[in-house]
């Protein structure tokens, strides 16, 4: 009874985008303690961003293509799409009130961030038949959804201290976190690959399962290529690089195990949890 009461309410936590929201927030906290940045309120920002962004997404999913709601995970977004749109509304207005904790470059950044997200699921682009979604348009789907994470947990962060981008190691940590996500995105896209559109070309469609397989484990070993040498440069200590290739290898065993059968907790509640794996194991070993 005990794991079935845990089962239902991670599935809960999941489903609700809490878990993701979660993992955005640790990857940002990550982020800032590798930099130095003390005190801020980065974390919470973008960790309430990223609910608010994923349920409102969602919501206009729910609302654009109907097929969402027949089954598993759709089904519980569309029967609790009321509690979704009071959580989405709960996490605008207290963003209203961390946002006068950011610099005006930061908040800059965090314009431009919103605005991909936002164009991502709404459809704000017309051609001859229809109009279209970020996420619509061929080949950059996984790319968008990278370059998003790697400006709310890294980029961000850098501005907030000191602006200063384009140090090797600065420019490594965001290169890391592009490679992580991008990786981490390939199941999904497996899972995805027979719902998406012919002409987004993700990599499953593109190269079938097995081929999106070794592109996500690709990533990986760029990831860890660069987490090396940041190691190498002093910016890790050994018992940060052992927590970082953790959830690597931990990673690579989630995509090379990925099939579109999987059930939809393999990818929302396990795939995704290596953000929140890899920021707690950073933290015990730090």
């Amino acid at each position: 009874m005990r794991f079935l009461w845990i089962k239902k309410h991670w599935r809960n936590t999941v489903y609700s985008n809490v878990w993701i929201a979660l993992g955005a927030g640790l990857a940002t906290w990550q982020t800032t303690a590798i930099i130095g940045l003390s005190d801020s309120y980065l974390p919470w920002f973008v960790g309430i961003s990223t609910l608010f962004t994923y349920n409102f997404q969602r919501l206009v999913k729910l609302n654009d293509r109907p097929e969402y709601i027949t089954a598993g995970r759709n089904n519980w977004l569309f029967r609790n799409r009321v509690t979704l749109r009071v959580i989405t509304a709960l996490c605008a207005l207290i963003l209203l009130g961390l946002v006068w904790t950011l610099s005006p470059l930061t908040f800059l950044w965090l314009a431009i961030g919103g605005t991909l997200s936002l164009a991502y699921v709404v459809r704000l682009f017309s051609d001859s038949k229809s109009k279209k979604a970020l996420r619509d348009l061929p080949f950059i789907k996984i790319y968008l959804i990278g370059l998003v994470w790697a400006m709310a947990t890294v980029i961000l962060p850098i501005i907030e201290q000191d602006n200063e981008l384009w140090q090797v190691d600065r420019l490594f940590l965001i290169i890391e976190r592009f490679a992580f996500i991008i990786a981490i995105t390939v199941p999904f896209e497996i899972r995805d690959m027979n719902l998406d559109r012919p002409n987004m070309k993700t990599p499953a469609q593109l190269f079938g399962i097995n081929g999106a397989k070794l592109y996500g484990l690709f990533w990986i070993v760029v990831a860890g290529t660069v987490i090396t040498l940041n190691f190498s440069d002093g910016v890790y200590t050994s018992y940060q690089l052992i927590a970082l290739w953790f959830s690597l290898i931990l990673s690579a065993v989630l995509i090379a195990a990925s099939n579109p059968e999987r059930d939809e907790m393999y990818f929302t509640g396990w795939v995704d949890g290596t953000i929140i794996i890899q920021a707690v194991a950073f933290y015990l070993l730090s």
